[in-house]
């Protein structure tokens, strides 16, 4: 078979392609073709190219070898230098579940909340103490709530549990550095997440958890990084127990 004969000058582009993803993330990518010799670029993971004044960093690159030439792939993730960029981009989610606590955790337990005619204490009979006939809710000498006992009002006899609603956040985004150590030393902490959605006054966020994923080599690249928060009952996280990020 004859050697291939090659015109023109090389490395060749084929194709350009920049998409945004699911995510939100932004991607590009190039592929070009390579005379099989020294000059071949084959990319670095981590590495940074600017396109149309965007930075965006190499995320993975493949080649393919056939006929003396060989095909070259990049891909690129955008990254801004930091979230406060104004072109930075984040995706949230927002989940509204309902989890089984103690009753004795309720917030009209001991006393009426906002929404309940009266505590559920009282609505059970009311406190059962040493020597008393009446009462569903009993109580050790100390105060701990022990349960409600078969005479309880209000079919309470026997409850201990109740579901209550939780709210969860998650932001997701895309950066060129990796998270900072605050934000690290941001998990079990109050805070108030990027686009969160409002939850009027007295309840606030607690960050539960931080994650991050490195696209580059390790060190250099973009970063891939998500957040998750819960949202506290009425009168928020207690300040005594869970600090300010």
């Amino acid at each position: 078979m004859p050697a291939p004969i090659y015109r023109g000058t090389f490395p060749v582009t084929t194709t350009q392609l920049f998409e945004t993803r699911a995510d939100g993330s932004r991607a590009y990518s190039i592929t070009q073709i390579f005379k099989n010799d020294f000059s071949v670029v084959y990319g670095s993971i981590g590495s940074s190219v600017v396109v149309d004044g965007l930075i965006y960093y190499e995320s993975s690159n493949s080649s393919d070898a056939k006929d003396g030439l060989i095909e070259v792939t990049r891909v690129f993730v955008y990254a801004p230098a930091s979230t406060s960029s104004g072109d930075s981009r984040f995706t949230y989610e927002c989940n509204a579940v309902a989890s089984e606590e103690p009753i004795e955790t309720h917030p009209a337990f001991l006393t009426s909340a906002s929404g309940f005619a009266t505590s559920i204490v009282t609505a059970s009979g009311g406190y059962l103490e040493s020597g008393s006939t009446s009462g569903g809710a009993i109580f050790d000498t100390n105060g701990i709530f022990l349960g409600f006992n078969k005479d309880a009002l209000n079919n309470l006899a026997g409850v201990r549990s109740y579901l209550s609603p939780q709210v969860l956040f998650k932001v997701k985004y895309t950066v060129g550095q990796r998270p900072s150590a605050a934000t690290q030393k941001s998990v079990g902490k109050i805070d108030t997440p990027f686009g969160a959605p409002s939850v009027g006054s007295g309840k606030n966020w607690l960050t539960t958890d931080v994650n991050w994923n490195n696209l580059g080599n390790g060190n250099d690249g973009a970063y891939e990084v998500s957040q998750n928060f819960r949202l506290s009952g009425e009168g928020g996280w207690n300040t005594n127990i869970y600090s300010n990020a």
